[in-house]
This record gives C-alpha cells, structure tokens and sequence, in this order.
C-alpha cells in the first residue's frame, strides 16, 4: 500500500489537481488508485504476490512449491481476468510494478504515467 500512496501523491505534483483516490471495488480489480474525469486505474503490484516474471527481486519459495506455484498461477489469472474486464468496461489500465518504484528509477516510472 506504501507504494500506491507514493504513486498517487506524485499525481498530485505532475498529473493532476482533482484526482481521485477511491478504494471502492471496480469490476473486482480493486484497483489502487481510480481516475474517474479519464477512466483510468492504477495498480501498484508487488512482485512477489503478483508473480513479477522476469523480475530479479521475484523469487518463488524453494519450499512448498506446489503451493506456491498454484497460487501464483491464479494470481496472475485473477490479475488478466481483472485488468480485461474493467477494459472492456472502457477503462485505461496501468499496471506500476513494486520494483520499478523500490529498485528502479522511480521518478522515471511516475514521469511515464504522465505520458
């Protein structure tokens, strides 16, 4: 969640001045931060829950792998169904992954949000 609020206060700086924060549940996405004036959501995904592929800071338990691996696997389904769902309701989705903001260049991944 810490990540989602660095996210939306940079709105507040370089996006816009009436955004909205909404917590409510849209289409079951739950998205982190809602832009309703532009039909945009916005989520913050941790790379580890949401199964980050190709992310150097994903790394699966070594035990109870069966577990882990199902779980993953429907997270990332639960993840698809969401995001198309709520594109096919006519809303942007953007996905912000953890590590973008906590290991990247995190001034260059809210200034793309602008774009």
């Amino acid at each position: 969640m810490k990540y989602a609020l660095l996210v939306f206060s940079a709105f507040i700086g370089i996006v816009l001045q009436d955004t909205v924060f909404n917590a409510i549940s849209i289409a079951e996405g739950k998205p982190d931060i809602v832009l309703p004036k532009y039909r945009t959501v916005i989520f913050v995904n941790g790379c580890f829950w949401h199964a980050h592929k190709g992310c150097k800071w994903f790394v699966p338990p070594k035990s109870n792998s069966e577990f882990w691996q199902k779980k993953f696997a429907y997270n990332i389904e639960r993840d698809e169904k969401n995001y198309n769902l709520l594109r096919d309701l006519g809303w942007n989705v953007i996905v912000i992954w953890e590590c973008e903001i906590r290991h990247g260049d995190s001034q260059k991944a809210l200034q793309s949000l602008k774009e």
